[in-house]
């Protein structure tokens, strides 16, 4: 009986291995096919938050190049032009994951929205920009949920680089916010290329 118990663990065992290694394998391709999408914005932060900060160019000359960006960047990733091309039909479970992870993402947007169109919250070009890092830093946490550890601790690097950069180099904070917090968002995309290539 024992040894009847062993050879069904071990067989339980491998099974549960060869499950695991699959939902691996799912969660890198799915991050593989995203991995644009981050480079894209990576390009475009690190574009929209350094002129501003290396050339004399008024707020809101600045706020026109955000705006133009955005709308660039919400565009392109809307059309996808990486979609065309075949891409597999991932799980319910992972689909299921990506749409929570958005829905609370949204979630957290609209409240910093509310308290800030309600006055509860300080706003400003540079205090926009605090912001906005901060929802991105709160955007890879929830991601972590589904791309795994590397991008949980990318969202604690980008809380305690908004967090002393504006305790201690607020002047200097689109500089930084464009060169590291933009070069994130494309060390991210190239990692989760990188990472997902041979499952893609």
């Amino acid at each position: 009986m024992n040894k009847e118990q062993s050879v069904l663990s071990h067989a339980e065992a491998l099974e549960q291995l060869a499950h695991i290694r699959t939902v691996t394998a799912e969660k890198r391709q799915y991050g593989y096919h995203i991995s644009p999408y981050f480079l894209l914005w990576g390009i475009i932060w690190l574009i929209a938050f350094t002129l501003p900060a290396l050339f004399p160019i008024s707020q809101p000359v600045s706020g026109m190049i955000w705006t133009g960006l955005s709308i660039s960047g919400w565009v392109v990733s809307f059309i996808a032009p990486w979609e065309r091309q075949r891409r597999p039909l991932f799980p319910r479970l992972l689909v299921i994951q990506m749409r929570f992870v958005w829905t609370a993402w949204f979630s957290i947007v609209a409240v910093f929205a509310f308290l800030v169109a309600f006055g509860a919250l300080a706003l400003s070009f540079s205090l926009l920009s605090l912001y906005a890092v901060l929802l991105v830093a709160m955007m890879y946490l929830l991601l972590a949920v589904v791309l795994g550890r590397e991008i949980f601790f990318m969202g604690m690097w980008l809380l305690v680089l908004a967090v002393v950069t504006a305790t201690l180099l607020f002047k200097a904070m689109p500089l930084i916010f464009g060169v590291i917090g933009g070069g994130s968002f494309i060390v991210v995309g190239l990692f989760l290329r990188h990472k997902g290539k041979s499952h893609a």
